[in-house]
Order: C-alpha cells, then structure tokens, then sequence
C-alpha cells in the first residue's frame, strides 16, 4: 500500500511539475495593436463593459450629419457624453470585451466634416467605479499590452516622440504609468513623482525643484511659490515635459495686479525654463545645458513676451522653448 501511496504523490508532484514548466498556471496575457487597424471599425454593438462594471457605448449623434457620441455609464451614474466628434470608434477591448479591463479608442475630424486631420487615440483604463483615458498618439504608432489575472500590468507603445534638427519624425517607445499616462521611458524617478499632483509638491520635492533653486534666487524661488495659485494639477506634454502653472490673470481677478507663472521642465535632461508676471512686472530665466545659440533665441522669446499682453509659453517638437504671445 505504502509502494501505491508514493507512485501516487510521484504522480501527482509530476504534473505539478509540467504544469509549472508549462506556464499553465501562468495568467499573463499579452496583446498588441496597431493603428494601421485605425480604418477598421470595432463593430460587436459598438459597446464595451469593464470588469467594474462601467460601459462605453456608441451612438449617430442626432444634430450631425457626420457625428458620432461616446457614453459613459458606470454603476453609478447614468449615461453621459464621454467624447463627441464626426468620428469616434471604439477599436479593441483586452481581454474581451464584455469583462475589459482596458480599451482602445479614438476620435477624429473636430466638427470639421469630410476634411478630416489627425486621429486621438487613447487607451481606456479602469479607475475605481468608471474608466479614464489616456492619450497615446496622433500618428501612427503600435502598442503592446500585458495583463495579468485580467488586471493590466504594463503597457508599451512606440510612438512618434518629436523631430531632429531636419524636421523628421524621431519614434521611440513611451510606457504607460498607472493612472498617470504615457511618459518617456527615461524621465527621471524624481519627476515621476509629481505626476497628477500640484505645484506644491513640486516646490516641496528637494531634488526636483533643484534646477529652478539653481536658476534664480531664494526670495524669487520663493515669490514663485507664493504666487502660484490657484492651481490645477501639473500636466505632462509630449511625454516627457513637465508642465507646471498656476496664478490669476487680471482680467479674473478683476484686478491689475494678477499673477501668472509657468515652469517648464524637460524631464529627461533637467533644462527648464520659468516665467512669472506679477503686477505688470515680467520676469524669467531658466537653467540646463544650452548652446550659445539656443541661449540667444530664449533670450529672444523672453524680451517677446515682457511685451505681450498675454503669452502661452511651450516646448515644441524640436524640444526647444519657444511661446505665443499676443501684443
């Protein structure tokens, strides 16, 4: 009997075995897309539903002749208008798309009809009751997926990142930061961080407010964090740009002494560049490893902008500061 209950166990621990060298156990599931599949239409209802219940549906937008409306519906809400344009598709949904956890979708044309321009993609997560989405790309791009026990555990897309000096596309891979986006795969730790928060957590973060200590004074570092008011979250653009603004422009303030300021951070390299009006007064500056002529050509945009009545300070595609102003 002994003999049987040992061949038994020997069995079993044997298929135990195979099982675990045979990743049967493994739940990890990994998908890839490409927006070559942009021209083909998802169409199962035109509906998707998140394991949390939420849903996404499709509906002809009645007061268009070209118009489509996304819904939103969670458990706890009724129906809403999630996306409105000429064109919205809902394009894949992982791992289905009756119990999704994520999916892809994209919007295109902006009211403009037949003249149709880029297409926004996004990828579409789960966040507690409903979902939230996060743009990917307005070019064409391919993303890979992973999940794991049907929750997802990375997401990878490769992506136009910018132009070279010439004025060609530069691709590169972005990864997806949960609940955060899409961010360059070498963005400094320290910045992620500052994702989703608010200025004070930059000003508060010793390593990396660093470069904006070292390019102005105590007493402007600190006029810059008093007056940074009324504040929305800081906001990441082009994946790798730290964008940080806050204050009041006179015309809300109904006051002449408005303050506005904007603090642009290149989160792979550290260069950043500040602006700040405060009662009329433009002042600025900004700190990283520039070239002679690049130092020119900020220095120009600065002396634009002390004139403007209102300017927009960016980085453009050539990752380079630049700003619209107005006179």
């Amino acid at each position: 009997m002994k003999k049987y209950f040992i061949l038994f166990f020997a069995i079993i621990a044997s298929v135990f075995f195979y099982a675990y060298k045979s990743n049967y156990f493994n739940t990890e599931e990994n998908f890839s897309w490409s927006s070559k599949k942009l021209d083909e239409v998802y169409n199962s209802e035109n509906k998707v539903v998140f394991l949390n219940g939420a849903e996404l549906f499709l509906k002809k937008n009645p007061e268009m002749v070209f118009g489509d409306q996304l819904f939103l519906k969670t458990p706890d809400t009724s129906p809403e208008i999630y996306i409105e344009d000429d064109h919205v598709t809902i394009h894949d949904a992982y791992p289905n798309i009756s119990k999704a956890n994520v999916a892809i979708i994209s919007h295109q044309c902006g009211g403009s009809g037949s003249m149709c321009g880029s297409r926004y993609t996004y990828l579409v997560e789960i966040k507690k009751n409903s979902v939230d989405k996060f743009f990917i790309s307005d070019e064409p791009f391919g993303i890979k997926i992973s999940l794991n026990e049907g929750q997802l555990k990375s997401a990878i897309a490769n992506v136009v990142l910018g132009e070279d000096s010439y004025g060609s596309k530069v691709r590169g891979n972005v990864e997806f930061v949960l609940d955060q986006g899409f961010v360059h795969p070498e963005m400094k730790p320290y910045y992620r961080d500052l994702l989703g928060k608010y200025p004070w957590d930059y000003f508060d973060h010793k390593v990396a407010r660093e470069p904006l200590a070292k390019s102005t004074s105590i007493e402007k570092f600190r006029d810059l964090r008093t007056h940074i008011q009324f504040a929305s979250n800081n906001k990441l653009e082009n994946y790798r740009y730290l964008i940080i603004e806050g204050g009041c422009k006179p015309h809300v303030c109904d006051s002449e002494s408005g303050t506005e300021a904007t603090i642009l951070i290149d989160t792979v390299s550290d260069n950043l560049w500040w602006i700040e009006r405060h009662k009329g007064k433009t002042s600025y500056g900004s700190h990283g490893n520039f070239s002679h002529e690049d130092v020119k050509k900020y220095n120009k945009v600065f002396e634009n902008i002390e004139w403007a009545s209102e300017f927009q300070p960016m980085i453009n595609k050539n990752g380079k500061f630049t700003a619209k102003y107005q006179n």
